[in-house]
């Protein structure tokens, strides 16, 4: 308790610096909707999208978890917008805090990829073509473009396989 007291707070604080926790907020909400999700949730070609429909439809207030979740997932990059808005706003690019301004680009692209795994696994049309379109973009990087492309698909094709690993990298590992 006293450390709160003690400690100093920023002259210029407005309402710029409430982006950051709004994030943190928005983060929670996202790990807390998508464990509940991950419940109902069968990381299948054949029914992925089935148990979406039985989790919207079937399940007690779960339409409500579902768009807690999708549209937190929106309003979390609105909210991380702003949070980028103010670091150019005030600088906070510039020495001595450039090492944290990479961090937070950092942690942006990884919060991207982690979106964008998200939104291919109810794999219905748009998540299926998304991850086609995704995918064989890779085939651009040079050397290495295609065997990642493999890699990450895990056939010549979208598929099972790619489901997988997008529901691991997604539940798993990003977070």
């Amino acid at each position: 308790y006293q450390h709160l007291k003690a400690y100093q707070v920023p002259a210029t604080l407005n309402f710029w610096y409430a982006f950051g926790m709004m994030a943190l907020l928005m983060v929670l909400n996202q790990f807390f909707s998508g464990f509940w999700l991950v419940m109902f949730y069968v990381p299948t070609v054949g029914e992925a999208f089935s148990s979406i429909q039985i989790l919207m439809h079937q399940v007690p207030s779960g339409w409500f978890i579902r768009y807690l979740h999708t549209t937190g997932a929106s309003f979390l990059f609105i909210v991380l917008y702003a949070h980028v808005f103010r670091a150019f706003l005030y600088g906070s690019y510039r020495s001595p805090r450039e090492v944290v301004w990479f961090l937070g680009m950092f942690l942006w692209l990884l919060m991207m990829m982690e979106a964008f795994m998200g939104y291919v696994l109810p794999w219905g049309q748009m998540s299926y073509w998304g991850a086609q379109v995704v995918t064989s973009a890779l085939d651009g990087i040079p050397w290495i473009g295609g065997d990642l492309k493999y890699w990450l698909r895990g056939a010549e094709q979208v598929g099972q396989p790619l489901l997988q690993r997008f529901f691991a990298f997604h539940i798993i590992l990003l977070p």
